[in-house]
């Protein structure tokens, strides 16, 4: 088990067990491992990859309260229609689901690397598929004020730490239940 997925799991452990979720912006699925562990999961992702779903969770295809638990990793920050994108996660997790969204966070490191590469395009983005925009920063209350006022309640909201070389400044967490 690599760094980030022992993170994901102590956040896991707080949720809890799952019986169908989805992994919203699945990449190439990497996450799925560990999400597979805590129920039924599936990947959708808008460059539509090996067996994952192609899908844009700004104007989604996915049934409406259909998850109860909905799972996003560093999407949020590339995404240009925000409120779509809460709105559309709003309406597919269900009634008492759960969502475990990671960003990256408003920081000195993150601001200097947004001013530094004004293209926002990185090199790994640019091999897997078309440039996403790079990036939304959010804080804290960011998060807690998007979410609540699209229908959740905050249950958790913090830094989501793991040491890797090529990263640079903070990533949060929000866990939030569907009202």
């Amino acid at each position: 088990m690599n760094k980030r997925h022992e993170k994901i799991k102590i956040l896991l452990d707080k949720i809890g067990k799952f019986k169908n979720g989805v992994d919203i912006g699945c990449d190439d699925g990497i996450d799925l491992e560990i999400l597979n562990k805590y129920g039924k999961c599936i990947g959708t992702d808008i460059v539509s990859k090996n067996h994952f779903i192609h899908d844009d969770i700004t104007n989604s295809k996915l049934n409406d309260n259909s998850y109860d638990f909905v799972y996003t990793n560093l999407v949020l920050p590339h995404i240009i229609k925000i409120d779509s994108a809460i709105k559309e996660i709003s309406r597919i997790t269900r009634s008492g689901g759960h969502i475990l969204i990671i960003v990256f966070a408003d920081c000195l490191g993150h601001r200097i690397f947004r001013t530094k590469f004004k293209k926002s395009i990185t090199p790994y983005h640019q091999s897997r598929g078309p440039p996403y925009p790079i990036f939304r920063l959010y804080t804290k209350k960011d998060l807690k004020i998007i979410f609540e006022s699209n229908g959740f309640k905050t249950i958790e909201i913090g830094n989501f730490e793991y040491n890797l070389k090529h990263h640079i400044g903070k990533r949060y967490y929000y866990i939030g239940e569907k009202k």
